[in-house]
């Protein structure tokens, strides 16, 4: 009886033994193949063959392994310090990449890599195709070499130098916003290159740097239309009716304590002793009263996230109207709150706790210093330290 052999059978054998080459004999001998069926086992093989499946070195038939291909992002902090590779960073790996393979990618690019060998310390691979560019505009220092001039990129994980195409010879010392426009070749020794796309100032100069973070990251530096349209819209005095829906804390000792370099108060508490033990207030500034989730405000505030403090200078969340004044909790302002209210006994054990919206007027603004010094010299209960430490009333933006 003709034993029939399907090509799907043949073909898993030789991907599981891929690169093995096999004799048709010794294949005939895996699969059983009475020698009248030959024929028919070898027109099988010859479709195989034709249709790409599998290969023929002389007379002997293999395939060669199927690379597998996935997405992830490119990680250079290796390169960065030296080392020849990096890895692509994916869901459930991180693939070794060494520097030949790297095609021309650079950190943070999104590519597709292929894995060619997997170690009982991880996969390794060749990434063979970029996906999306991260760095499509770079930030460095205008350096010359060879009559030619480069650029060198403040961020290190950008592991190479960027030729300058028509480049300015004043431009040494300077430092720069430069565009890609060839990424090069690793292979054939091409650099990038790029042209000048915003001289930012001189490489000494001390504002420079915060420009230079502020273009690199794209961290936003002014707000929409839409948000400052909003914002001037925002009541300046606080209503009759919504002070009475609230508990009224205006009457309760209240401070700050922040850094003496703060730039915000957004955080105020209160403590006073009650029959049991002690009742703790922690007001919250109730940015919630004046922006609703589906307001520009709120969209502009959650792209943003926090506001970045960066040497000396901030760009805020929340525009300043908000963050400087009607939510910074100042002394002697009376300011809409959230108020978190928890009682312990005498030994600080929490008896209860509860969440109440509230108005409150903070008497004074203390920093980390004029606390510890309270402490030391055991006068917290002086009568005169709501006016000794309500001085400090000027208030830097952010």
């Amino acid at each position: 009886m003709s034993k029939q052999v399907k090509a799907s059978t043949i073909l898993d054998f030789l991907l599981k033994n891929a690169n093995k080459k096999f004799a048709l004999t010794k294949l005939a001998r895996t699969f059983r193949i009475k020698r009248h069926d030959y024929t028919k086992f070898k027109k099988t093989l010859f479709k195989l063959e034709k249709n790409g499946k599998i290969k023929r070195k002389g007379k002997r038939y293999y395939t060669q392994p199927i690379f597998k291909t996935i997405q992830g992002t490119f990680d250079a902090s290796a390169l960065a310090n030296n080392y020849s590779f990096g890895f692509v960073k994916t869901e459930n790996c991180d693939i070794k990449i060494f520097v030949e393979n790297c095609l021309n990618a650079y950190h943070n690019d999104s590519v597709e890599v292929m894995i060619t060998k997997h170690t009982r310390r991880g996969a390794s691979g060749e990434i063979v195709k970029i996906i999306e560019r991260k760095n499509q505009q770079i930030i460095g220092n205008a350096i010359k070499s060879n009559l030619k001039y480069f650029l060198r990129a403040d961020n290190q994980k950008f592991h190479n130098i960027v030729e300058i195409q028509k480049a300015d010879k004043h431009i040494c010392g300077k430092k720069l916003l430069v565009e890609i426009i060839d990424w090069g070749n690793y292979k054939k020794n091409i650099l990038p290159a790029g042209k000048v796309t915003e001289v930012l100032g001189d490489v000494d100069d001390p504002k420079i740097d915060f420009i230079s973070i502020v273009k690199q990251y794209d961290l936003p530096e002014k707000f929409p239309k839409t948000v400052l349209l909003q914002t001037k819209k925002l009541p300046e005095l606080i209503v009759k009716t919504e002070v009475s829906r609230r508990k009224d804390f205006r009457d309760l000792i209240t401070f700050t304590i922040d850094p003496i370099t703060a730039k915000d108060f957004d955080d105020a508490i209160s403590l006073e002793e009650i029959p049991i033990g002690y009742r703790l207030y922690v007001h919250i500034a109730d940015v919630s009263h004046y922006v609703d989730v589906n307001s520009p405000i709120f969209q502009e505030a959650f792209e943003r996230g926090t506001s970045i403090y960066l040497l000396q200078n901030v760009i805020p969340m929340l525009p300043t109207k908000l963050s400087n004044d009607l939510c910074s909790l100042q002394p002697e302002q009376e300011r809409l709150a959230i108020s978190v209210i928890i009682d312990y006994d005498k030994n600080f054990k929490v008896l209860h706790k509860e969440v109440v919206s509230s108005i409150i007027r903070s008497d004074a603004r203390l920093n980390y210093e004029q606390v510890d010094r309270l402490f030391e010299e055991d006068n917290l209960r002086h009568k005169d330290t709501k006016k000794n430490y309500n001085k400090n009333k000027n208030h830097s933006s952010c």
